[in-house]
């Protein structure tokens, strides 16, 4: 995530970013500008500089061309020089060079041989004329021992041409300085060779940066001159026009950064109020709108646009928090709004009673009379609850469909409040011409004594409701205990799922013999769980079982006892191959999908035939989904196992039901056999189920068989299977092969 700036800074960066970026390119363009503008000057300066230099030897050369023609044409050299008269030659020649400052003065034979000089004292003859004899006199230069001289040659005619005279300026550092003085430019001339002969130029100047240009002399190509512009003061000057911008440059820079530092906290002075007012909206204060010191037309238009959203957003809020903690139907508290009150009123440390009332059969009225009659009624119900507290201090709250609760000071006694209150709330309603009488029913709680919070006593006079509609009363208080043991059915609830899935030793299962009446032998076992808790000791099996079934254990329950069955038969089976095993389920069981499947997949794993496996199941549970418990009990018949019906005759199951049922035996109720011998009634039961049971081809079990008479009673009957204390309790593998084992023996003798 990339790291987050202030907007100042935001903003001073961008406008000082754009300010620098134009003032770098404005810079650039005047430097660029005036770069090329430089050196075009510099350029045109060297044009201007080739033409005084041409100009300059131009005059010199019409000079020369002057001097040598008056000498040419004086009448006395050219008889000297048709007489060659030595002494007149160089006289005149010498008087002839002195007039003109001449630096060479030369007469030259026709073979171009020179015969006669002045002012060449200082040059090497053999040089000159070895010069001579490679020059072509239509040239105007002559480089000679590393001088250049500037020459001129006019034929001395007497009449014919007898000679040539000869005179020359030398090109040395004077004549080189006047150049420079002339063109404003350095000049250097090379001969062909590339090799200096003469420089304008100091020795201290050969660093300096200069624009150099070749000038075309055209009257002697083997000759050049480079001109040379000095372009240190333009650069200089460039230098001092870049600087003199860059400073405006950085001074327009500074200055800007200034404003743009001015204009970003006049923006972000406002969004920091905005901010602040926005945090305060956020934690819910809507105390103060929000000023404006902005001279800014946006700035103002933003604040009044955000104080109407903070109006807006507050209104909205309160509503939300108004829904929120209402019910929308009836406007009572909700159960969260219903809490927070009830815990302020148990602080003041007074009697308060809280009651919960539930509509009987309220589902009846909104499937027969329409959900829009059952809000209706809701509604006549909150109404009727403001009218009878309405002189008291209460909170009422409706926290379910058809379930309602109250708190109000306990004045009187709490069975008139409740008969009261009952009295005005099942007087007929009407609506539409429809008159329409409730019924509830009511449980409560008293505050301090039965919960010092409003959660514990809100749980505990629900809890109270809910056994007020299991037991049928309309009135109920809640007892002193019941929470604790709700709680600790739900701790177990949690306990038994636990050692389900780590395979807890504290889980195990015991075998209950059935002895055949025809012979006396246990030929078969019931198997039964038992949970021994390492904190509550003993569990009941009819407690775990049953909270196994409310919390949808019981499927993980009866596979666990399934494998546990199945292993034990195995070392059962090695001593007593025929036994066979009946093992509980449930309809849970039944109605789960693949329940068939894993029962035949655990008979395979453990190598168990289905023939020695009689699964029980109660009355109520084949009831419970008719259609498809018959349906799953003719798979597992099918399959060979066979199916018994637990606990019969208190359950609801016709003599029709039994008819069709596919079961292979019936297990009377232990609650007709505990005192056989003595109730003549339930002999009278237990003869006719027998004779029922034989007739529709069934076997029939007497569970609960804890005496001798009972037995012979059951003998009589032709009972049969008998299973009860008389014969065994419960035992653990070890000790129920033990018990075989003795009973074997004692049933031998």
């Amino acid at each position: 995530m990339a790291e987050q700036t202030r907007l100042v800074s935001q903003i001073t960066r961008l406008a000082l970013g754009a300010i620098i970026l134009t003032a770098l390119a404005m810079v650039t363009l005047f430097a660029f500008y005036t770069y090329h503008q430089l050196q075009d000057r510099a350029e045109s300066n060297l044009f201007t500089a080739e033409k005084v230099v041409k100009d300059y030897l131009s005059a010199k050369n019409q000079l020369l061309t002057t001097a040598a023609t008056v000498l040419a044409a004086d009448f006395g050299f050219k008889q000297a020089v048709a007489t060659n008269d030595s002494e007149t030659i160089e006289s005149v020649l010498q008087n002839h060079g002195a007039r003109i400052n001449a630096d060479l003065m030369l007469l030259i034979n026709q073979n171009g041989e020179f015969s006669f000089s002045s002012n060449t004292d200082a040059i090497n003859k053999q040089q000159l004329a070895s010069a001579l004899s490679n020059t072509n006199f239509n040239q105007s230069f002559l480089s000679l021992d590393g001088k250049l001289f500037k020459i001129i040659a006019v034929p001395v005619k007497a009449p014919h041409t007898i000679g040539y005279a000869v005179i020359g300026f030398l090109i040395d550092k004077t004549a080189t300085k006047e150049l420079k003085d002339l063109s404003q430019v350095e000049i250097e001339f090379y001969d062909q060779n590339n090799i200096l002969l003469v420089s304008s130029l100091d020795k201290a100047m050969t660093d300096s940066d200069f624009l150099s240009r070749i000038a075309n002399l055209e009257s002697d190509s083997n000759l050049k001159a480079h001109l040379l512009f000095d372009l240190t003061p333009l650069k200089w000057e460039f230098y001092r026009l870049i600087g003199s911008v860059s400073l405006v440059a950085i001074f327009i820079v500074v200055l800007s950064l200034f404003a743009s530092r001015r204009l970003a906290l006049s923006i972000s002075k406002p969004l920091n109020r905005f901010i602040k007012a926005s945090k305060r909206i956020a934690d819910g204060s809507f105390s103060e709108d929000l000023s404006n010191d902005s001279k800014s037309l946006e700035i103002d238009d933003l604040t009044i646009a955000f104080n109407l959203m903070s109006k807006k957003v507050k209104d909205r809020e309160q509503q939300i928090v108004y829904q929120a903690n209402h019910d929308s139907l009836t406007n009572l508290a909700n159960r969260h709004l219903f809490t927070e009150q009830l815990n302020h009123l148990i602080r003041q440390e007074e009697l308060f009673i809280v009651i919960a009332m539930n509509v009987r059969n309220f589902k009846r009225v909104n499937d027969v009379l329409g959900m829009q009659t059952g809000d209706r009624c809701l509604k006549s119900i909150a109404d009727r609850l403001a009218e009878h507290f309405h002189d008291n201090i209460y909170l009422s709250s409706r926290l379910s469909a058809d379930t309602f609760i109250i708190a109000q000071p306990l004045i009187d006694d709490a069975q008139e409040l409740l008969k009261e209150l009952n009295q005005r709330l099942i007087k007929p309603l009407s609506f539409d011409n429809l008159s329409l009488q409730l019924n509830f029913i009511y449980s409560y709680c008293l505050i301090p004594q039965q919960g010092q919070d409003a959660d514990t006593i809100i749980r505990r006079v629900l809890l109270s409701l809910e056994r007020a509609r299991t037991e049928k009363q309309v009135f109920r208080a809640y007892v002193t205990g019941e929470d604790e043991e709700h709680l600790l059915r739900l701790t177990l609830i949690d306990e038994l799922r636990d050692a389900l899935e780590s395979n807890s030793s504290a889980l195990s299962i015991v075998f209950h013999p059935k002895v055949s009446l025809n012979n006396l032998k246990p030929t078969k076992a019931e198997v039964l769980m038992r949970w021994e808790h390492p904190k509550h000791g003993f569990i009941s099996p009819e407690l775990f079982i049953a909270l196994a079934e409310q919390s949808g254990l019981i499927v993980n329950l009866t596979r666990w006892v399934l494998k546990q069955s199945f292993n034990s038969l195995i070392t059962i089976h090695k001593l007593h191959p025929d036994l066979k095993i009946a093992i509980n389920i449930a309809a849970q069981d039944l109605a789960q999908a693949g329940f068939i499947e894993n029962v035949v997949e655990l008979c395979s794993e453990y190598d168990i035939s289905s023939k020695h496996i009689i699964f029980e199941l109660t009355e109520r549970d084949i009831i419970e989904n008719q259609s498809l418990i018959i349906k799953k009990l003719d798979a597992l018949r099918a399959i060979g196992f066979e199916i018994s019906v637990d606990d019969f005759g208190i359950g609801q199951s016709s003599l029709s039901l039994l008819r069709t049922l596919p079961v292979d035996e019936l297990k009377i109720d232990k609650s007709f056999i505990l005192d056989l011998d003595t109730n003549l009634d339930n002999q009278y039961i237990v003869q006719s189920t027998i004779e029922l049971g034989h007739k529709l081809g069934l076997r029939i079990i007497a569970e609960g068989v804890e005496n001798e008479a009972s037995l012979q009673h059951l003998i009589f009957m032709k009972c049969d299977y008998a299973q009860g204390y008389y014969f065994a309790k419960p035992l653990a593998i070890n000790k129920f092969l033990d018990w075989f084992k003795h009973y074997d023996q004692t049933l031998s003798v």
